[in-house]
Order: structure tokens, then sequence, then C-alpha cells
């Protein structure tokens, strides 16, 4: 049962957004792709916190090697099936690409900017025990950017985009809607937590403080078009987190 209500923590709330969109004559909702991106996420946070060590709330999140891969391969067979199966899928909508929007570069630089600031507040979300080795800064540099950025940033958009559009060729006109949904759940998937014996907790700060970073991290890949920069941000994030 905590399972079922953890799941509908982490996606009604974006689900509410969507038909809000619909009530004010902003979007046609196909229920099918918004269940459909509700239950992946249901997938890839259950798996998320089913592989976590046993004791992973004394362990810093760089031992939580095995959950971070789980929740990845969650958004890489998503991907392997619907890239290119659509115009919101192509591989340049998904921001599977290098290349930056012209004219994004500065604004992209700003949000690496105050991701670092934010990062510096006391109460961010992370456990810092003391020391830090070379492979504890390898993985907060690699794993945790490209696991949710890919899922919030690429996957969860493209299919909550679908959700809001009449026809799966307009679709990519809804891409910003997907990006603030895809936020919402960031939000909702860190603040309703799974605590060993099942059960949830609620951390308002952590709403607040994930809701940000995942608003400028959201900003960021639909200004320039392209995963990169909310990547490096995100990773920056964690870093900076672990370590100050």
């Amino acid at each position: 049962m905590n399972f079922a209500l953890a799941v509908a923590a982490w996606t009604v709330p974006a689900l509410l957004l969507a038909v809000a969109l619909s009530a004010a004559g902003k979007a046609t909702l196909r229920w099918r792709w918004l269940l459909v991106g509700a239950g992946l996420y249901a997938v890839y946070g259950l798996l998320s916190y089913l592989t976590l060590p046993a004791a992973y709330l004394d362990m810093p999140a760089e031992q939580r090697w095995l959950s971070r891969l789980s929740a990845l391969a969650v958004s890489l067979v998503a991907i392997g099936k619907w890239v290119n199966s659509g115009p919101v899928f192509e591989r340049e909508a998904l921001g599977l690409t290098l290349r930056q929007a012209p004219g994004s570069l500065p604004a992209s630089i700003l949000g690496l900017g105050v991701l670092v600031a934010i990062s510096a507040l006391p109460g961010g979300i992370g456990w810092n025990p003391a020391g830090i080795d070379a492979g504890a800064v390898a993985y907060h540099l690699t794993v945790p950017g490209l696991e949710e950025e890919l899922m919030y940033r690429a996957v969860l958009p493209a299919i909550f985009a679908l959700g809001l559009s009449a026809q799966m060729e307009n679709a990519r006109k809804y891409l910003g809607w997907g990006l603030a949904m895809g936020v919402i759940a960031m939000a909702c998937g860190h603040a309703f937590a799974l605590r060993p014996g099942g059960l949830i907790s609620f951390d308002a700060f952590s709403l607040f403080y994930v809701g940000l970073i995942g608003a400028i991290l959201a900003d960021m890949r639909y200004r320039s078009g392209s995963l990169l920069f909310p990547i490096i941000g995100h990773n920056l994030v964690g870093l900076l987190v672990r370590i100050l």
C-alpha cells in the first residue's frame, strides 16, 4: 500500500498540471501517454529504491552505484524503444546532441553560476561525511547527472508532451510544458521518499530545493536544446553538496 501511495505522490502532481492546462484550453489530453509517463516513472522510482544498499541512509551517495545504474537502464530502454518514432522522440528533440542553440551559451553559463551558489547554501541535499576520494569525485561528475537528466529532461518531457498534444506531429510544441511536468516529478520524487520498511517521508525543503534546481536545469535544457549543460550542472551540484 505504501508503494502505491509513494507512486501517487511522485506522479499525481505532474498530472494535475496537465489537467489544469486542459481546463485552460492550452492542451488536449491523451491519457494513454500521460499514464505511460506516470507508469514509467513509477518503475524508475521503485527500481531505484529496491536496488539501494540495505544501510543506504548511513552511506554517502557514491556507494549507490547499483541503484543509479538500474534507474539509468530504465531511461535507456525507453529511449531505445521510442527514439526516432516521432518528432518528439527525435534525438535533437530529446536533447541527445552536443550542439547548442544559437545564443543559448550565456544563459547556460549563468545557470551554472546560479547552481553553484545554490549548492553553497546550508541544508543542501546530500550526506556529507568527512573525506572524499577520487572514486567519489568520479561518481559525482558522471553518473547522477547522466541518469537523472535523461529521465527528467529527455524521456519524461517527451512522453508528457505527447500526452498534451492532440497529434504526435505537434507534440514538440509542448516540450516546454513537458519539461515543467518533469520538474514537478523530480521535486516530488525527492520530497516523498521511500524509507526502509516501505515507510514514506516528506521533506518540504527538498520539494523547494530540488524544484528550484530542476527548474534551472529545465530552463538550460529548453534554451540550449541539449542535455550537455544540464548534465554538467546536475553533477556539479551533487559534487559541491558532497564536499562543502
